[in-house]
């Protein structure tokens, strides 16, 4: 219990750290994100050159520092774009308190939903152990299932905040002189959308778009 609240106490302070860090450097964060993979898949292969005797860690630091910088020069003139577009996103985040304040009580919500999840499978697992007559491929199955209703149940809640997130910014694209409380107004609509008219659709999609984002 305590494990799992401080890593999701530090989780919490960490999105603050990187939200901030992104409200400041805006312009050059896609530049810094770019140089520093390239710099860091460089120190590796520099790094397996001097310390490991196989070929294993400086090829794939190698192979990763070229695949950085021909990303990057691919890419290279499309950062003003990607730069401008990061900048109105965290400017209408911004716009009003109640928008991050959806967000942590989501990350709050995460947060007691494993504190939930660890509880309940350290007491299957207990049981299981006092219990030898429960068989093998049933354990796994509900290990199984555990797992996948903790991973639909993190990706629907992030999913939900985003889509409603995504339709204020819609929302302040088109008015972006929204007193208080009409952006109060306009997230408590987009809540409203998400939880009723479009639950269904995200709770399926979370399924299946958290996995490819691994990859």
């Amino acid at each position: 219990l305590i494990l799992t609240l401080t890593i999701g106490m530090i989780s919490i302070g960490l999105s603050l750290l990187i939200l901030a860090t992104m409200t400041v450097l805006t312009k050059h964060l896609i530049r810094m994100a770019l140089g520093l993979a390239t710099i860091i898949s460089f120190l590796w292969s520099m790094l397996g050159v001097i310390r490991s005797p196989h070929y294993f860690v400086p090829g794939t630091g190698l192979f990763m520092f070229g695949l950085s910088i021909a990303y990057t020069l691919s890419v290279w003139d499309k950062i003003p774009f990607a730069s401008a577009n990061l900048h109105t996103a965290l400017q209408a985040t911004g716009s009003s308190l109640t928008v991050l304040g959806v967000a942590f009580a989501t990350q709050i919500v995460a947060l007691i939903c494993t504190i939930i999840y660890v509880f309940a499978s350290t007491g299957v697992y207990d049981h299981f152990q006092i219990t030898n007559s429960v068989d093998t491929r049933l354990r796994v199955a509900v290990y199984i299932g555990f797992g996948l209703s903790y991973y639909w149940t993190i990706q629907t809640m992030g999913n939900v905040m985003q889509v409603c997130i995504a339709s204020y910014i819609n929302c302040w694209w088109f008015r972006p002189n929204l007193n208080s409380s009409e952006r109060l107004k306009a997230i408590g609509e987009s809540l409203n959308r998400v939880v009723i008219y479009s639950f269904g659709s995200v709770c399926f999609g979370s399924l299946f778009v958290g996995l490819p984002t691994f990859y």
